[in-house]
């Protein structure tokens, strides 16, 4: 192994987000099968099986990759005096690293599970509108991405050569990354718009809209760290260890903030994330304040209104209370008993 990729705090990060995201996950099948049974599931819970399968293989990757280290982090002249053996090992952990990118599926299985949540809901024919350009959109990004990812160094054995060096197209890929963020980024946005005219409808104080609209847009946090990934991992000097990092920081957000819709609010949910700050070992600077956007995120998703509205009435009906509060009941709820609310 390398001591470009050895830091004592990188590991434990990862492993301790990979289970906050994975007991999300597990709490969200528990709640769903719980409350609907499992003939009751709808697609949104098979793409959040999906985000859970691509999740253990990237940390599974990241693990091997740790020891192995990978053709990103070195140049050249590092590899000049490597013996057969070690470059037999880079160029291993090499391959893993570039499978490892497949779980681009991940990003797109988020938003599938938000895509389809959203579709049992009734919105105004603009936002049903809006929301089948996004499906359109997300689709045609999947492809490009894996495209990018794909073709963008040729022949297809160059993405895990070590020697020759194949250049930073091949290692670093920084046109993947730039492509990547700029799709993820402006699909949340997307995302993002369809359910806020929703809280102005919503007979309640100005002051309290204006609170949920900024829960909301805490939202945004999740695109800030994908831009803030994508901005430290397209410099020339870019390690394994930098980019691994911040995806999987990506990543545990978009879990947190997606499946926390599935799950009804609970003390212990805030508890958990404020529980996330105190983390025995020491992380680092960056990672500790990390840490504190956890509860923004849950936060976020279980103070929602909409979702919880879905989440907590099964039925599809609007309640007494709901017509009270609402003067839109079709913008609200769902009308569609028979496909099932989350």
């Amino acid at each position: 192994s390398t001591m470009l990729v050895h830091r004592p705090e990188f590991l434990p990060e990862i492993w301790f987000l990979y289970a906050v995201g994975t007991f999300w996950l597990i709490l969200r099948f528990f709640v769903r099968i719980r409350t609907r049974g499992l003939c009751g599931l709808e697609p949104d819970d098979a793409f959040s099986f999906l985000v859970l399968i691509c999740w253990t293989n990237m940390c599974v990757g990241i693990q091997i990759t740790y020891y192995t280290g990978a053709a990103v982090d070195y140049t050249p002249e590092d590899m000049v005096d490597f013996t057969q053996s070690h470059l037999e090992q880079v160029e291993y952990g090499t391959k893993l690293y570039f499978m490892t990118m497949y779980a681009i599926l991940m990003v797109f299985s988020l938003k599938g599970t938000v895509i389809s949540f959203y579709e049992r809901l009734a919105f105004c024919n603009w936002q049903n509108l809006l929301l089948k350009w996004t499906k359109v959109y997300c689709v045609l990004g999947f492809i490009a991405i894996t495209c990018v990812l794909s073709f963008s160094c040729w022949p297809y054995s160059r993405n895990w050569a070590v020697r020759p060096y194949p250049g930073l197209e091949c290692t670093a890929k920084p046109q993947f990354f730039i492509v990547l963020s700029c799709l993820n980024a402006s699909g949340d946005a997307l995302l993002l718009c369809i359910p806020i005219p929703l809280f102005w409808r919503l007979r309640l104080p100005l002051l309290k809209k204006i609170g949920m609209v900024i829960l909301l847009s805490s939202g945004i946090f999740v695109m800030a760290a994908c831009i803030i990934r994508v901005s430290l991992t397209v410099v020339p000097d870019v390690s394994l260890r930098i980019i691994a990092r911040w995806g999987v920081r990506e990543l545990s957000i978009g879990i947190l903030a997606v499946n926390t819709a599935a799950l009804r609010p609970s003390k212990p949910f805030f508890v958990l994330g404020y529980l996330s700050i105190l983390f025995p070992l020491e992380p680092s600077p960056d990672f500790r304040l990390f840490l504190h956007f956890i509860p923004i995120a849950i936060l976020y998703t279980s103070t929602n209104p909409l979702l919880l509205q879905c989440s907590t009435n099964p039925s599809g009906n609007p309640t007494p209370r709901e017509k009270a509060t609402t003067s839109s009941p079709r913008c609200t709820a769902s009308n569609t008993s028979s496909r099932g609310t989350t």
